[in-house]
């Protein structure tokens, strides 16, 4: 991150400040630590930028959280499951180091629409694999509904759980 000549044009300005000149060794070190911090300050705005699947926007000046990501619906879903109004969502890089937290607050609307799908899938899929696993015993897919009992090995159809 040089402008002009690099240590001889900042030792031209410094001098005109009445400031101690600096060594080429001083400015390339200054210059590193200057990069690297530079880089971890837009790591994670460039990553929102440029790559669709990430889990940050950058809009009006701020980092923060894409409502239509994953993570936000398991973020709602810790808090509506353990009864909390607000979780801190922490994103940290390592190279460069940078860390993001936003605290994100309860949405009771998205909330009513999650909760009925949810149980949908607890009753007609996941309680029927819990009830009857297939590994090993049924290749493919389950469908909703219909489930093999292990002691028969029969196909049958659950009615709907409500």
């Amino acid at each position: 991150m040089t402008t002009g000549n690099g240590p001889s044009h900042l030792n031209e300005i410094l001098g005109t400040m009445n400031s101690p000149g600096l060594s080429s060794t001083s400015f390339t070190a200054i210059e590193k630590e200057v990069g690297e911090w530079w880089l971890s300050a837009l790591g994670l705005r460039i990553a929102a930028d440029k790559i669709r699947s990430f889990c940050l926007q950058y809009r009006n000046g701020k980092l923060s959280l894409k409502e239509n990501h994953d993570y936000y619906y398991q973020c709602q879903g810790l808090m509506n499951i353990c009864g909390t109004e607000w979780i801190d969502f922490v994103v940290c890089t390592l190279n460069p180091y940078h860390l993001f937290i936003e605290r994100i607050y309860r949405n009771e609307d998205l909330w009513n629409i999650m909760l009925p799908k949810l149980k949908d899938f607890y009753h007609t899929s996941l309680l029927p694999e819990l009830a009857s696993p297939r590994e090993g015993k049924s290749p493919g897919i389950r469908e909703p509904g219909v489930w093999c009992s292990a002691s028969t090995r029969k196909w049958a159809v659950i009615p709907e759980c409500a």
